[in-house]
């Protein structure tokens, strides 16, 4: 706020005249308030030591209770001294103890505990912004350092509740493209797996969420699990809606409309999933909010120890979004392939095609050879035979970066460490941002360069050596 000439010249006739203090003090102390200027900072902005007209001011002088009590914190250098804002600063100023001994504490909402301790704006909430602000401004130990916690703990939820909704939009922009893209349009059998969506939205909104530094704290054991409950509960909530979930499926058993016309239907139901998450985040932030502070429902419980006292190192939230589309649009895309039948085959030819190193030649073909000479294909079961062509093939790679040779080796590392087709170890955690975790492509795979495997396809053919003898899922 600018500063008028006779407020300046009060301070340099302060300076000057130090033995006239009382006088002038009095005189800064009316034009300070009548232009509505805080002396704490404006003498903090010219160098000042703090509580310097405090100490020259009357003792019988009248100021506001506020006032008061910030005078005389900041005349104790120490009371106003910000700590280290970690962990062991909460538990060696036994907040804690504090809160649990707080007068009225299991009656007092976190509202009125902020009101009681000088904070007269302080207001948590979705959506809402609680500031803690600086140490002594107005607010002192230890109240501000309960504040503090609890405008981390808001800045989480709200970064919960948003995180829903951008694994929501992450999954149906990237699902909407593929669908158009992958699925032939005469296709009428099933879209992929409903449930498959609501736990990739549910791996993608932890994995944004804990990619704070203290979200990997907080996510640990119990309240790991309870995420995941939330997230589930959501999916039980949308698939149930009908007579248990026959509604749902019903709903999205419509073999005359084109996969797009049946994939808007899976883009509502993606939706209720987000409305209902959202809104058990919203109401268990208000019943925390509305609960006595040191109440077992209260904040007190929540921030124990210091975990929401800390501050977190910045991120950035662009980069991770964007390693998240790349691994939700292979996951997806692994997706749509298998409702298709996909599955991989390694070594069922020689690499003698007219493709790049010997592969498969043609746009509609899914084949790669390595440079040790080893064909790699993508092909599905159609009846009792192979198929070898897909509908768009070539937009995989084209449009979304996604290879045969990602696709195969990663199922097949897959499907060798963990020694079961299809596993996924992203059912009940995070989702991955980074293309190099494993298991992201998960098809089934039948390698022929197993012995036992390359007679039966001699004697049998491949759809029939695959589903025999190697027990694919075919």
């Amino acid at each position: 706020m600018a500063r008028g000439p006779a407020s300046s010249v009060c301070v340099l006739k302060t300076l000057l005249l130090i033995s006239s203090a009382g006088l002038l003090t009095s005189l800064c102390s009316r034009i300070n308030a009548q232009r509505g200027i805080n002396s704490r900072v404006d003498l903090h902005r010219r160098g000042l030591p703090s509580g310097f007209f405090s100490k020259l001011a009357s003792p019988s002088g009248s100021s506001s209770s506020n006032s008061s009590t910030v005078n005389t914190a900041a005349a104790n250098n120490t009371g106003c001294t910000q700590p280290d804002i970690n962990p062991s600063t909460w538990i060696s100023l036994g907040i804690d103890n504090y809160l649990s001994n707080l007068p009225n504490g299991t009656t007092k909402s976190l509202h009125e505990y902020a009101l009681s301790v000088n904070s007269m704006n302080f207001v948590c909430g979705i959506g809402e912004d609680c500031q803690a602000g600086q140490l002594c401004s107005p607010v002192t130990s230890p109240g501000w350092e309960v504040l503090v916690a609890a405008q981390e703990w808001n800045r989480y939820q709200n970064k919960l509740y948003d995180a829903v909704g951008t694994a929501i939009q992450l999954v149906t922009a990237v699902s909407s493209a593929l669908v158009t893209d992958l699925y032939p349009p005469s296709h009428s059998g099933d879209l992929w797996d409903l449930m498959k969506s609501f736990v990739l939205a549910s791996g993608i909104t932890i994995t944004i969420f804990t990619a704070l530094e203290i979200g990997m704290l907080i996510f640990g054991g119990s309240a790991f699990a309870s995420i995941v409950a939330l997230m589930a509960l959501g999916a039980t909530a949308v698939t149930m809606g009908g007579a248990g979930g026959v509604g749902t499926k019903l709903a999205l058993m419509h073999p005359e409309e084109t996969p797009f016309e049946r994939w808007s239907r899976y883009a509502f139901y993606l939706s209720e999933w987000q409305q209902h998450v959202q809104k058990r985040v919203a109401n268990e932030a208000r019943t925390v909010i509305n609960a006595g502070i040191s109440s077992p429902k209260g904040l007190a419980n929540i921030v124990k120890n210091g975990v929401f006292f800390r501050e977190v190192p910045q991120f950035s939230e662009a980069d991770l979004i964007s390693g998240l589309k790349n691994t939700t649009t292979a996951r997806i895309a692994v997706d749509i392939l298998r409702t298709q039948g996909a599955f991989v085959t390694i070594a069922s030819d020689k690499c003698t095609g007219k493709g790049p190193g010997g592969a498969w030649e043609g746009n509609d073909k899914l084949s790669y050879c390595s440079k040790n000479g080893t064909m790699m294909n993508i092909i599905h079961g159609y009846k009792k035979k192979v198929k070898n062509t897909w509908f768009n093939a070539q937009l995989l790679e084209k449009k979304y970066g996604i290879t045969v040779q990602y696709l195969a080796e990663q199922s097949f590392h897959c499907q060798q460490n963990h020694k079961s087709f299809g596993f996924d170890p992203y059912k009940s955690g995070t989702f991955p941002s980074s293309l190099d975790a494993e298991c992201i492509g998960n098809l089934p795979v039948c390698d022929f360069r197993i012995q036992e495997l390359a007679e039966a396809k001699s004697e049998k053919g491949t759809m029939r050596a695959c589903r025999s003898v190697g027990r694919l899922p075919i």
